[in-house]
């Protein structure tokens, strides 16, 4: 099973970012193993909000998964080529941060 790494490095809020392209040779499920975290205005560890998307399969996730990951998946996921749209939610802090592997 191949797999695509991605960094989300100070994503501020509102922002979004890719992944790099990677191709699903026929329908499948696409696991995301996945840590994020952010830090608040006085340097504190705080829970992220990030919305991960595929194609019109949206997965949100809120926590602090620094020290450990945690996995979603995307079901049903159509032959072709895709990114993971990665987009911070939250509207209490400024930056997230983390990084995962795309399992396709």
């Amino acid at each position: 099973m191949p797999t695509l790494y991605y960094p989300i490095n100070d994503l501020g809020r509102g922002q979004t970012t890719e992944s790099q392209e990677f191709n699903v040779l026929s329908e499948e499920d696409v696991d995301v193993v996945l840590v994020q975290y952010a830090y608040d205005s006085n340097g504190y560890l705080v829970p992220a909000h990030i919305d991960y998307k595929i194609g019109d399969i949206l997965n949100h996730v809120d926590g602090i998964f620094k020290s450990q990951s945690t996995t979603i998946t995307f079901p049903s996921v159509s032959a072709g080529t895709h990114r993971l749209k990665i987009r911070n939610t939250a509207t209490d802090i400024n930056g997230a941060y983390g990084n995962g592997y795309i399992y396709y």
